[in-house]
């Protein structure tokens, strides 16, 4: 019995396994080369106008700030120009990124307009 375990488990017989499923990968491109979506365009330009149209003075200011942030993560996200692939923990992290902008330009929108900030 042992000897079966043995020859089940032997670093030859294994390795020839190992290199089988190496050979069987599918190839991950060198670099993702993403453009923006026109769903996240159009729902940013969106946003835009309604800043601009709903608030002016101090608050547009401080919105306009915020939401070119927010661009900056989108593009660095969608539109890698590096030619450099980007791994899934920066995916992740932009993800994060653009996640937490976008709830902090949502609840200062809503502060402005409970506090009656409006044009």
């Amino acid at each position: 019995m042992t000897d079966k375990l043995d020859d089940f488990f032997s670093p030859e017989r294994l390795r020839g396994k190992w290199t089988t499923a190496k050979k069987n990968e599918k190839k991950v491109p060198e670099s993702r080369s993403l453009v923006l979506p026109d769903k996240h365009e159009t729902l940013y330009s969106n946003i835009r106008t309604m800043i601009v149209t709903r608030f002016s003075g101090e608050p547009r200011k401080i919105l306009e700030e915020l939401m070119d942030g927010l661009k900056a993560h989108l593009d660095m996200r969608f539109a890698n120009t590096s030619g450099k692939a980007i791994i899934d923990e920066d995916i992740f992290a932009m993800n994060m990124a653009i996640d937490r902008e976008s709830a902090q330009i949502e609840d200062i929108i809503e502060a402005f307009e409970m506090k009656g900030n409006k044009p």
